[in-house]
């Protein structure tokens, strides 16, 4: 009588089940991450669509307005800001050097958008809303590129109060900070704008 145990053959395994698993896992990521990509991208492309042009005046600033007696002496400086403008080559290189290191390290060398320090940001912005329970946007990632579109197409002064209009932030800032990525990398391809007058400017 042949025994039971023995006539019973074991499964075996196949040596790449393993590997099909982890291919159908790994196919499964990919998929996902294609999926999502690809909805973002046709999302931000409609949010680019509606960035405003970028035209030289509108980065300048006007100077506040000076009035002189007739000695040709100041006796009054008004407007809603008290500006006045200087160049480039009027900063400290302390100064700027200053700036560079603490706000946009490698502000000379990236094309308005830079990459590394973004993502930065946004994994730091990422741990904080994990801690909080709650999304956070602490930390912004933005160029002095970005900033400056920040401050010249989506701040301005309320004509009635001359108050400064802050842009929203949170998620509903999500579409202005796609369209300061666009429209920073435009700027500084485009060249409208050096990069010694966008740090003048900003």
């Amino acid at each position: 009588m042949t025994n039971k145990k023995n006539s019973k053959q074991k499964k075996v395994k196949s040596p790449y089940h393993k590997q099909r698993i982890v291919a159908k896992i790994l196919i499964v990521i990919v998929s996902l991450g294609l999926i999502v990509t690809t909805a973002f991208s046709v999302y931000a492309f409609g949010v680019i669509k509606k960035a405003p042009e970028l035209y030289v005046e509108d980065f300048i600033q006007p100077e506040s307005t000076k009035i002189y007696d007739s000695n040709n002496n100041e006796i009054y400086d008004t407007g809603l800001k008290i500006r006045e403008n200087i160049t480039y080559d009027d900063l400290p290189q302390s100064l700027i050097d200053a700036f560079v290191a603490v706000e946009d390290s490698r502000f000379f060398s990236h094309n308005g958008f830079d990459v590394p320090r973004f993502t930065k940001a946004a994994i730091e912005n990422l741990l904080s809303s994990l801690r909080k329970g709650r999304i956070s946007f602490g930390q912004g990632g933005s160029t002095f590129t970005m900033q400056l579109i920040k401050n010249t197409h989506f701040m301005y002064e309320d004509p009635t109060t001359g108050e400064v209009v802050m842009p929203e932030g949170g998620v509903k800032g999500i579409d202005r900070k796609i369209q300061e990525i666009y429209l920073s990398q435009k700027l500084e391809k485009s060249q409208l704008l050096s990069k010694e007058l966008i740090f003048e400017l900003y």
